[in-house]
């Protein structure tokens, strides 16, 4: 008889590896309801197997279940008992499951889209890709993902599309918001919010700091967070002084009055900048330098 027991323990313990216990229900969900696993050793053994469950297919399952890809790669480490592989160890992997060259020529898209990596245009993934779907616009990301993420379902629809020859849309809709497709091995021009306090530094997709007391500035909009940048420009407050952060912070969240009234120096030039049109844009490019921010980051706009 099949022991089910060690199949509850593994689910367990890679809902555990993301910090979220809770989760073990939407786990099982995902591998028993929607891709068909027993919940045994038998099922435990298809897990371990690339060509009974790939990659691909546990990721989208995960992901339609709310998993992020950083999570899903945490699960699918523990479910089949591996090491978390380093970056360098990215192409040993694909060749490894891919085999040769002429190999990745007969490979599921499926799997060849969850491998796609925005980041290595050059590698055997992408240049399969681009060798279907050449400048076709065909690739989506998550626009709720921390960091860019393919959206491995709705790039496979378009990828659909292309094939069967139905015209590609210039917009996409997910999850109500509208993204921008793109080409295999072209790098998507990303601009980010920028953080308020954090001359520089992009805010999380959801609107979080990832410095000081990683503040989630998703309820104050606009010239509120312009406000803000303007007190650190003037060195009103220290964005690493917790106690700064907080109290502009909970200023910001009544708004411009509440700001002024905490801070009359800064609103007397926030007033002046605003004027003028030169309040800051907080828009940011990632990996662009500070001289080549098309927004002005660290400064005045322009």
């Amino acid at each position: 008889m099949s022991n089910t027991q060690n199949w509850t323990n593994t689910v367990r313990q890679a809902a555990e590896a993301i910090g979220a216990p809770e989760a073990t229900d939407r786990i099982e969900i995902a591998l028993a309801d929607d891709l068909g696993l027993t919940k045994d050793d038998i099922g435990l053994s298809d897990l371990t197997n690339e060509s009974t469950t790939p990659f691909g297919d546990l990721r989208a399952s995960l992901e339609r279940n709310g998993f992020k890809l950083v999570q899903i790669r945490k699960i699918v480490a523990v479910l089949r008992g591996e090491r978390k592989s380093s970056e360098g160890d990215r192409s040993k992997n694909l060749r490894t499951k891919y085999g040769l060259k002429e190999g990745i020529k007969t490979a599921r898209l499926q799997d060849l889209v969850a491998d796609y990596d925005i980041n290595e245009p050059d590698d055997p993934v992408s240049a399969e890709l681009k060798r279907r779907f050449g400048d076709a616009k065909v690739i989506v990301l998550d626009p709720h993902a921390e960091t860019p993420t393919v959206a491995i379902a709705d790039t496979l629809d378009l990828m659909t599309d292309y094939k069967e020859g139905r015209g590609l849309s210039d917009k996409v809709m997910i999850d109500g918001l509208l993204v921008e497709p793109f080409a295999v091995g072209e790098k998507p021009h990303l601009i980010l919010e920028e953080d308020p306090l954090f001359v520089g530094e992009a805010l999380r997709q959801n609107g979080r700091s990832t410095r000081g007391n990683r503040i989630d500035w998703s309820p104050i909009k606009g010239e509120s967070r312009q406000f803000v940048r303007v007190a650190v420009d003037m060195g009103a407050i220290e964005p690493e002084s917790r106690r700064d952060s907080k109290d502009i912070y909970l200023a910001a969240l009544d708004g411009i009055k509440s700001l002024e009234g905490e801070f009359p120096e800064v609103g007397l030039e926030f007033r002046k900048r605003k004027q003028t049109g030169d309040l800051p844009k907080l828009k940011v490019v990632p990996g662009a330098s500070r001289k080549n921010q098309p927004f002005g980051v660290g400064n005045r706009s322009r």
